[in-house]
């Protein structure tokens, strides 16, 4: 028989309605962005930041998907009681997922000049500064994805999205006032490089108020400073040894490419992950491997 449950109902809307306002949140940052930079620069430079937006998205695809499949898990530990694998699965579940975006970002970034000519021809001005930076902040923002999903998890998400929004919109008027005083365009994205690890601290800072178990310093040390550290070192060697080929030539894309992929996962392997997962990981490989 038909039945309405109205505290459930409003559970519910709770919930769907504090995540529209934080989707909002987001899509006013980046149309806003758009609207910033139009006023100033006109649509030259719009172009070059939607090139270099479309090339995020392709790019955050990969790694999307992964940390997507993590939180189905998270939630159900969580709501299960088993709250000990719940967290470890928010802790390796960051890192995995930056080192993933790792893996594709800094071979791209470091042959981006030529992939940008190759795909486009003729690439508007700007566009390679914009990919760099805004690639840059989707990995300081993959250290969230399983983070916001332990916070979903409790159900309490009216303050993680108030935070969130109020956090990044705070780019809009610190770009703003730097283009005013004669920034460049690509100046218009760098307050993003703050705000999105404030924004990510956050998340982690209301994970801990609903689950005290939770520690900020392991989370701190553990996941964001270690990749952090391992992303600078592969970055730096893998730019290193592309300038020391011959630039613009599909030939050092290639070579350069698999030594960065290469590089990076050994460095992952040895140093981003414990023996423990190192042992799930290498299980995984050899399962593939004889399917």
């Amino acid at each position: 028989h038909y039945v309405m449950d109205k505290p459930l109902l409003r559970q519910m809307f709770s919930f769907a309605g504090w995540g529209m306002i934080g989707n909002t949140g987001f899509t006013l940052k980046d149309q806003g962005s758009n609207i910033i930079l139009n006023l100033f620069f006109g649509p030259s430079v719009n172009a070059a930041r939607a090139i270099a937006s479309h090339v995020n998205g392709i790019i955050n695809g990969f790694a999307s998907n992964f940390s997507m499949a993590m939180n189905p898990q998270i939630t159900k530990l969580y709501a299960a009681g088993n709250l000990e694998e719940s967290m470890k699965l928010v802790y390796a579940g960051s890192r995995f997922t930056f080192f993933l975006l790792s893996i594709i970002v800094i071979p791209f970034v470091i042959n981006s000049d030529y992939v940008l000519h190759l795909w486009l021809g003729i690439v508007p001005e700007y566009t390679n500064i914009f990919v760099f930076i805004i690639l840059l902040g989707s990995l300081f923002y993959s250290l969230a994805h399983t983070v916001s999903t332990g916070v979903q998890a409790t159900g309490n998400v009216k303050w993680l999205q108030i935070s969130l929004s109020a956090i990044l919109l705070m780019e809009l008027p610190i770009a703003y006032v730097i283009l005013k005083m004669g920034g460049n365009p690509y100046h218009a994205l760098l307050p993003s490089l703050v705000t999105i690890p404030v924004s990510v601290v956050a998340r982690f800072v209301i994970l801990r108020h609903y689950v005290p178990a939770y520690s900020l310093k392991k989370f701190l040390m553990g996941s964001v400073l270690r990749c952090v550290l391992i992303f600078t070192f592969c970055f730096a060697m893998s730019y290193y040894i592309h300038s020391q080929m011959d630039a613009n030539s599909f030939v050092t894309l290639l070579v350069s490419s698999i030594i960065s992929v290469a590089l990076t996962v050994i460095v992952i392997a040895v140093f981003g992950l414990n023996t423990d997962e190192r042992r799930f990981v290498l299980n995984k490989i050899r399962k593939t491997s004889r399917k």
